[in-house]
């Protein structure tokens, strides 16, 4: 393949066919369902897969062969179609990748502490509206774990999300963090776990209360 090598949390689009090892078994297939699968390298809910997808590029083909413990170990899956101990393989092409944003901590001097216990760094000012609780903006935004893994942005799919301030559409780290902010401003904010997803977290990416580092960006204010 070409181009740049996906790492981990870039977005990459692929096609796969996957076979159980013995008796060479196929039991699943994006090109015959002619659905290519797309999503965060890393988050593919198989930890072979993931590792071995590490590095590709754009139009490359690998074959995988994945070890029961990096697959579905001594349980198996799919009500049997995946028997215990099973060792899988994977042929994947890639079709393409979006390189997604990668984290860069703000200067801890910067950051201000809210009685809640949120932090937040203006990364860079703006210069529209205040937003204001009740209202709806459009933000562009990515969010990583403490530890530099990126779960989620809107950013590669070229996306923004939209809220409405104040109403509980996002976890109250976000409510909080994003009030008060003007349009065009960037801010990295540090949210706490009981601000975020507190002991229950949302599996499988994001673990029980987990501290949530989000940069994000105010593009419109829109009044409902």
């Amino acid at each position: 393949g070409d181009g740049p090598a996906a790492e981990k949390g870039d977005i990459v689009r692929f096609d796969y066919n996957a076979w159980l090892e013995e008796g060479a078994v196929l039991f699943d297939s994006s090109t015959q369902a002619g659905r290519p699968a797309s999503l965060p390298l890393g988050q593919s809910g198989l930890e072979g897969l993931d590792l071995g997808m590490v590095g590709i590029k754009s139009g490359e083909t690998r074959q995988i062969r994945i070890p029961p413990e990096l697959a579905y170990g001594e349980e198996g899956a799919g009500q049997g179609i995946i028997p215990p101990n099973a060792t899988l393989i994977f042929e994947v092409r890639l079709l393409d990748l979006k390189v997604s944003p990668k984290l860069s901590l703000a200067d801890e001097s910067n950051f201000e502490t809210t009685d809640s216990g949120l932090e937040y760094a203006i990364l860079q000012e703006g210069e529209g509206d205040v937003v204001e609780k009740d209202q709806g903006v459009s933000v562009h935004y990515s969010g990583w774990l403490e530890d530099g893994t990126l779960f989620d942005s809107s950013i590669p799919r070229d996306t923004p999300f939209t809220f409405v301030v104040g109403a509980g559409d996002v976890i109250a780290g976000w409510d909080e963090g994003v009030e008060g902010m003007k349009v065009g401003e960037k801010r990295q904010l540090r949210i706490p776990g009981d601000l975020a997803y507190g002991p229950t977290g949302s599996p499988p990416t994001i673990p029980p209360d987990a501290t949530l580092i989000f940069d994000v960006e105010v593009l419109a204010i829109d009044t409902p």
